[in-house]
């Protein structure tokens, strides 16, 4: 039992409708992610917390359905996301804890990520 879902229990409307605007709402979904992290570098987290309250219920629902109704990535698995800011990571294994826009085709990561992005 995770997230206090019983093993066996279907896919509920609030779980769609949650994954319908991560997939068809662009605008909103990225306005709803850009509540997942810190905005500056100096930003309390308070200041986090407040902005992504506006929003938890999404938040859960998405990792509700990654972590209960998804499937574990195999090693050999290969997906993409094209990024517009430069992110620095402590290591090449990284475990994200938000939402995260990827897709199976290189070309349109890099057309997401436009001329200044990688």
């Amino acid at each position: 039992k995770k997230f206090n879902i019983p093993k066996g229990t279907p896919i509920t409307i609030n779980h769609l409708l949650a994954l319908k605007v991560a997939t068809d709402c662009t605008e909103m979904q990225k306005k709803f992610k850009q509540n997942c992290r810190k905005l500056k570098k100096n930003e309390l987290l308070k200041d986090l917390i407040k902005r992504n309250r506006e929003i938890a219920h999404w938040c859960r629902l998405m990792k509700e359905l990654c972590t209960f109704y998804g499937k574990q990535m195999k090693p050999k698995d290969v997906v993409y996301t094209g990024l517009k800011n430069k992110l620095l990571f402590n290591s090449l294994s990284n475990h994200f804890e938000c939402p995260l826009s990827t897709t199976k085709n290189e070309n349109i990561a890099t057309n997401f990520a436009g001329d200044a992005g990688i």
